[in-house]
């Protein structure tokens, strides 16, 4: 007979009973969320990642392109100098 009391229903338990499934489901959302909140964090993360080398990357590029048209220029330059170095000699 005293088992059958102990899961007998008592009304002054009631407010128990609701606190315990309150805790026990804001315990459930807090442990199946903390992993998507990390995720989430985790690929923001990487992504601002990927825009910042992104833009790097386009930086580089361009710094590539300039200094081949410099050099370009460069050797256009000593190409025209040696030239009129030469033409000029002859006239001599």
């Amino acid at each position: 007979m005293s088992k059958i009391n102990i899961f007998s229903w008592d009304p002054s338990n009631f407010k128990l009973l609701i606190s315990w499934v309150i805790i026990l489901v804001l315990y459930l959302l807090f442990y199946i969320s903390i992993p998507y909140i990390y995720w989430f964090l985790e690929v923001s993360k990487e992504e601002n990642l990927k825009t910042k080398n992104k833009g790097r990357i386009k930086e580089l590029i361009l710094m590539k392109e300039i200094q081949n048209e410099l050099e370009k220029e460069m050797e256009q330059s000593l190409l025209n100098a040696s030239l009129n170095i030469q033409t000029n000699q002859n006239q001599w």
